[in-house]
């Protein structure tokens, strides 16, 4: 009997591990994203302390593939992901793909300033970053980033910063850029 319920949790952890983590960063997926910047909304809107979300895209990402492969590029995506959960973040920062090369960043209780200082330190991780693309090429790539605070409705949160990523981008990329 015991036996019996260890292993039926353990499968319902499985599942939920595949219902909530992007299979290829193993970063949380869209809906498991979405999930948490709802309960830090709730939060916020309870008296919390602010929190701020980070849009990150990686730059010329489709020339990656184009040259390199779509392994390479899987390669990239990757390599950004250990950026994501190594020391650039907070152990309270969640970090998610939102799909394709877009990835976004929760910061809970968090003001722009110090969101600006985590933000700046994955850009420089990234661009200081060398890729082995699997066949003897090195990659670099870059990535712009927007900053918002947590306000509203995660929908108008998310507009406010995709907003500001497309200012970095089309301010001269690889940079930050405060909603």
């Amino acid at each position: 009997m015991v036996r019996d319920i260890t292993e039926r949790r353990r499968h319902e952890q499985a599942l939920q591990h595949l219902a909530t983590t992007d299979a290829l960063t193993g970063l949380a997926n869209r809906r498991a994203f979405m999930e948490q910047i709802e309960a830090e909304l709730d939060r916020v809107a309870q008296g919390g302390a602010p929190g701020m979300l980070i849009m990150l895209d990686l730059e010329h990402f489709k020339h990656v593939n184009d040259t390199y492969g779509h392994a390479a590029g899987d390669k990239v995506l990757v390599h950004l992901a250990q950026i994501l959960r190594g020391n650039a973040m907070r152990q309270s920062d969640l970090a998610g793909r939102l799909g394709g090369e877009e990835f976004a960043v929760l910061l809970p209780r968090t003001h722009a300033d110090e969101a600006a200082a985590v933000a700046e330190r994955l850009r420089l991780a990234l661009e200081h970053s060398r890729i082995d693309s699997g066949e003897g090429h090195v990659i670099s790539i870059t990535l712009s980033a927007g900053l918002a605070p947590l306000q509203g409705t995660s929908e108008h949160s998310l507009a406010l910063a995709d907003a500001a990523l497309y200012r970095a981008k089309n301010s001269g990329r690889n940079r930050i850029v405060l909603a």
